[in-house]
């Protein structure tokens, strides 16, 4: 018998293939045309998702800012009529994200949720859904899903096809499936445990950090290790390197 958390985990991939055969979403391709700035916000595990973005465009020399939605509440003068601002939070709803959307300046806004009908896709000018179901405890599938999603967002951004960009989230669910579904290195190659018996222990998140561990898992020397020294699994998709680290430690 599993958890649904464990749950949750077990259905990473399905959820995945989900995002990566979504039709695509009207009004990408003129995400390129000139802003004078982009900021990334979210809260939680959803900010943490928008980091790979940043990360990328600030290495070409954009002027990107990427803080989670209470800061960018008391820094409201950072979004101008010319920004474009990428919110990005699973139900939507949360409730710094709605006093944002609330008092926001005119500028162009894209929501990243799992809600087409929350307040943030409601005020957004372009939604990109998550398409990753339910949940019944953590943001565990829409934290994937959040990642692919801003490798779509990323992809029209740079100027590029943004249908490779999505299709390319159906391998990585393919190689977390084989992941999920391999041999336990904590009990050597002799024999795999199924999904079923796999034991997916809740991390306990460091005194005064507001991240949330998402990944725990049997690792080699011993019956529990952190994602930390689990080794990777070998495909990620453009643009989101570093991703498989656990949020509050990019």
């Amino acid at each position: 018998m599993i958890t649904p958390y464990e749950q949750d985990i077990q259905d990473q991939p399905e959820s995945l293939r989900a995002f990566a055969t979504a039709p695509a979403v009207a009004g990408l391709e003129e995400l390129r045309q000139g802003y004078d700035r982009i900021v990334l916000t979210g809260m939680g595990t959803s900010h943490f998702a928008g980091l790979p973005t940043w990360r990328a465009l600030a290495r070409r020399g954009w002027p990107a800012w990427w803080l989670d939605t209470t800061q960018l509440l008391d820094t409201a003068d950072l979004v101008t009529p010319g920004t474009l601002l990428v919110v990005t939070s699973q139900s939507g709803r949360s409730a710094e994200v709605v006093a944002l959307c609330d008092g926001r300046p005119r500028s162009t806004l894209v929501a990243v949720t799992n809600d087409g009908a929350s307040p943030l896709a409601r005020a957004a000018d372009l939604v990109v859904p998550l398409h990753s179901g339910a949940e019944a405890t953590v943001s565990t599938k829409s934290y994937l899903n959040s990642l692919a999603a801003h490798g779509v967002i990323l992809a029209a951004l740079l100027g590029q096809p943004a249908g490779p960009a999505r299709a390319a989230a159906a391998p990585v669910a393919d190689a977390l499936a084989a992941w999920l579904d391999g041999p336990d290195p904590a009990v050597g190659t002799a024999g795999s445990r199924s999904r079923k018996r796999r034991r997916y222990p809740r991390r306990r998140t460091p005194p005064g950090s507001s991240a949330t561990a998402r990944w725990s898992w049997p690792g080699p020397g011993s019956p529990r290790c952190s994602s930390t020294t689990r080794p990777r699994p070998p495909t990620i998709w453009a643009g989101c390197t570093g991703t498989w680290s656990r949020p509050g430690r990019p």
